[in-house]
């Protein structure tokens, strides 16, 4: 009897954070309308935001736009163009040919941090923040990734998708999964061919993400298609 009661109170349980889970998410088309009653930056807007950047962090930082993007960084030329290109720009097409519908309509800005050092004083110069982690991590009050980008671009890849569900996904609450542990992972593999094994099994949680996404959002009950072959690259 005793176990019936529990088994009968977690199944409430679960009814009642699905229903509240669902009653959080709204339409593609809603949102889109939403994105749409706002005003769209121009190029002038990004343009300008670009200037002042430049001005706060000086000479050593390349300062570019990319929309829905600023990069700004002290790495080399070199390696500015590559992780601009193949990491930020193929991550975001992938993001929107399979994932994501609504875009920004915000400015996000990507700081690419040589090393530890530097990342570590612009975090506390720029945000007053002290890193609690060696790799990078999102601020979601003025939508910045700030990265050691010394240690890869996987981190950069994994912040990425907290700037960008909030576009899609905007009544997601703090704690959901989605947000946490479960962020979306569309990696560059997804836009090119010659990426490594490892950065591939970072789908992995993308899985996990777009399987509890289309449900809350009505927009399916089953996983995108290809989905074997991807996760099959991590063996």
């Amino acid at each position: 009897m005793q176990r019936l009661i529990r088994d009968t109170l977690s199944f409430l349980r679960l009814m009642v954070a699905l229903v509240f889970s669902a009653a959080l998410a709204t339409s593609c088309s809603e949102r889109k309308r939403a994105a749409d009653r706002r005003r769209a930056l121009t190029n002038r807007d990004f343009a300008l935001e670009a200037v002042r950047l430049k001005n706060k962090l000086g000479r050593d930082f390349i300062v570019e736009v990319e929309r829905p993007f600023i990069i700004a960084g002290n790495v080399s030329r070199p390696d500015f163009n590559r992780i601009k290109n193949r990491t930020i720009v193929s991550s975001y097409q992938a993001f929107y040919r399979q994932f994501f519908r609504v875009r920004p309509n915000y400015i996000i800005t990507v700081f690419l941090f040589k090393d530890d050092p530097t990342y570590r004083e612009y975090a506390k110069k720029l945000f007053g923040d002290e890193p609690t982690t060696p790799f990078g991590y999102y601020k979601r009050e003025n939508h910045s990734l700030v990265m050691n980008i010394a240690t890869g671009t996987g981190t950069l890849v994994h912040e990425m998708t907290h700037a960008l569900v909030e576009a899609d996904f905007p009544q997601i609450p703090a704690w959901h999964p989605v947000r946490n542990a479960f962020a979306p992972q569309i990696l560059k593999w997804l836009a090119t061919t010659s990426i490594s094994p490892s950065l591939k099994c970072w789908a992995i949680s993308a899985l996990v993400t777009t399987l509890s996404k289309r449900l809350l959002t009505g927009r399916g009950n089953s996983l995108p298609s290809g989905w074997g072959f991807r996760l099959s690259a991590c063996g």
